[in-house]
């Protein structure tokens, strides 16, 4: 499996949300979307980070 880019990760976290809010999800369901939400927030922070520290140190 390829790692995700910022912007595929980011695309996923928008369907997941997405699909929270409008559908009639039941809990078990919900949960695992929220769990899904919760790693990619994760991962796109740390990608994010990374981003930084580099833009940092070429200043």
């Amino acid at each position: 499996m390829k790692k995700k880019t910022f912007e595929e990760a980011f695309s996923e976290l928008e369907n997941l949300t997405s699909n929270m809010e409008n559908e009639n999800l039941e809990l078990e369901k919900y949960l695992e979307y929220y769990k899904k939400a919760n790693e990619l927030i994760t991962f796109c922070e740390k990608l994010l980070s990374n981003a930084s520290q580099k833009i940092t140190n070429i200043n």
